[in-house]
């Protein structure tokens, strides 16, 4: 874990900018549990639409999703995960569904919404609609966009885990002046050349199917490869050591029901020119 410290000095964050429906960032009434299925913090969702200049693409107009959640005068600290992450951290009276960091996110938890307003964004081109090549300066960029749109000067900490970890990397150099404290997790300034040839061959596996035929089996099949770099040899052999199941010509090996989970979820969350 990679942390830059700065001192620290809570904000006074009052203007909104883009609400969609959905409810205020007034501050919450404790709970005894982050996981309650309808905790009462509240949270704010909005689209922010901004011309950017892309490191690589040009200038483009966007329309970056954002998601707030706790209290509106708490220090905010920006939420950021890996490729699959998105603006929804955590349940919410609000929005109730389960985000992507449920366990992490909510009263009480690490990341406690009812001491801090928690900001996420949806990444730039999740949605397929921007089909140019996306630099972590650029999501950087986005942030601050968004930042800039909701009137708040200075972030109390970015908290970024793998992709938003390089994120959070590319934002603290750019906007030193804007945050306080970096927490990356499991990221680098750049990625080594390993994980790039990994990343190659999934791109090439989806180009080369989607072009003749639907997206969604090549998809499945990229993300089943990149998760075989997420895990260790001794992980793999822990949970998928176990005999396969023979039948006739045909033998299924224990990790094929890991591989047909995060393929099929990945082929629902992704379009192959987000991938």
């Amino acid at each position: 874990m990679m942390s830059l410290i700065h001192p620290l000095a809570p904000l006074d964050f009052s203007r909104e900018a883009d609400p969609e429906p959905g409810g205020d960032t007034s501050a919450p009434r404790r709970a005894d549990s982050a996981r309650r299925p309808k905790p009462p913090v509240a949270a704010q969702r909005g689209t922010r639409v901004q011309s950017l200049p892309m490191r690589h693409g040009g200038r483009q107009t966007v329309a970056i999703r954002w998601e707030c959640q706790g209290p509106a005068a708490a220090p905010v600290v920006i939420v950021q995960g890996g490729i699959s992450a998105h603006r929804h951290l955590a349940a919410t009276a609000t929005f109730a569904e389960p985000g992507w960091w449920q366990d992490q996110v909510g009263l009480g938890a690490a990341l406690d919404s009812a001491r801090f307003r928690l900001l996420a964004i949806d990444w730039l081109g999740a949605d397929g609609e921007l089909d140019v090549c996306i630099d972590p300066a650029d999501q950087a960029a986005a942030m601050a966009a968004v930042l800039h749109a909701l009137g708040i000067e200075r972030a109390a900490a970015f908290v970024g885990a793998s992709y938003g970890a390089m994120v959070g990397l590319q934002f603290a150099a750019l906007y030193p002046a804007r945050l306080g404290r970096l927490i990356a997790l499991s990221g680098a300034h750049r990625s080594s050349a390993q994980a790039t040839a990994w990343r190659v061959i999934q791109r090439r596996i989806v180009k080369l199917v989607a072009a003749s035929a639907p997206a969604a089996p090549a998809l499945a099949l990229a993300r089943a490869l990149a998760v075989i770099g997420y895990r260790s040899a001794e992980e793999f052999q822990q949970r998928f050591a176990a005999a396969p199941v023979i039948d006739h010509d045909t033998a299924r090996f224990p990790v094929e029901d890991y591989f047909d989970a995060v393929g099929s979820k990945a082929a629902a969350q992704f379009s192959a020119t987000a991938y």
